[in-house]
Order: C-alpha cells, then sequence, then structure tokens
C-alpha cells in the first residue's frame, strides 16, 4: 500500500500555467505533478509564486511607464 498522494485539480491546473507560461521546464512540471517530498515541493512552490508576484509587479510597472510615455508625447505634440 503506496502513501502517494492524489493530484488535485488546483495543483494540475497550477502547473499547467507555470508550463505554459515558461517559468518551469518539461521535467519540472513532471515533477509537480507527479510529486515530491512535502517540503522540496512547498518550497519550489512557493519560489514560483513570488517569480509571478514580481513578474506580476513588474507588468503593473511597464503599464504605468506606457501611460506616462503616451500623456507625454501627447503635450510634445500639442506644444508644436
Amino acid at each position: 500500500m503506496t502513501d502517494k498522494k492524489k493530484l488535485t485539480p488546483d495543483r494540475l491546473m497550477q502547473a499547467k500555467a507555470f508550463l505554459d507560461n515558461g517559468v518551469i521546464s518539461k521535467d519540472q512540471f513532471i515533477e509537480m505533478t507527479h510529486g515530491q517530498s512535502d517540503y522540496e515541493t512547498n518550497d519550489d512552490s512557493q519560489q514560483l509564486l513570488k517569480i509571478i508576484d514580481k513578474i506580476d509587479s513588474i507588468e503593473q510597472h511597464l503599464l504605468k511607464l506606457e501611460s506616462l510615455i503616451s500623456k507625454l508625447d501627447e503635450k510634445v505634440s500639442n506644444q508644436r
């Protein structure tokens, strides 16, 4: 009898999203979906979540910069 944990749908969706977004490799996807020690899984998951949070933060900064550039461009165009 094995104590292998079942793969939850949330875990599978998370792993698939990471793979699709290039955050993890195919080998890492297999590790995420086929199990490893709880400590490693939690540690890896936390690191991946931090990466995604950082990417989201960078995207927000880029959107702000694009907005500021657009406003600056409008002002320059209006001064001509």
